[in-house]
């Protein structure tokens, strides 16, 4: 029997991948522990057209337990002073 961190994930990977929010593409999610996903920045914003990328990191005790997200470098945001 899948756990509820297995059919969790495959649902909201499988969503993700359909209809994702404007300017989110899942780069990579080989498998359901580590997923690589680039952000462009929202228009009329200080990111707009920017690029970066995040990888989240799931335990098995998602959803009761937030991913780890972290921002791959050099994708990295800088705020304009």
């Amino acid at each position: 029997m899948a756990s509820i961190y297995t059919k969790r994930l495959t649902k909201e990977l499988r969503d993700l991948n359909k209809n994702p929010p404007e300017g989110v593409v899942v780069e990579e999610a080989d498998n359901l522990k580590k997923w690589k996903v680039r952000l462009t920045g929202a228009p009329g914003t200080i990111y707009e057209n920017e690029e970066f990328k995040l990888e989240f990191r799931f335990t098995t005790q998602y959803p009761l337990e937030a991913p780890d997200v972290v921002f791959i470098k050099p994708f990295i945001p800088i705020h304009p002073q």
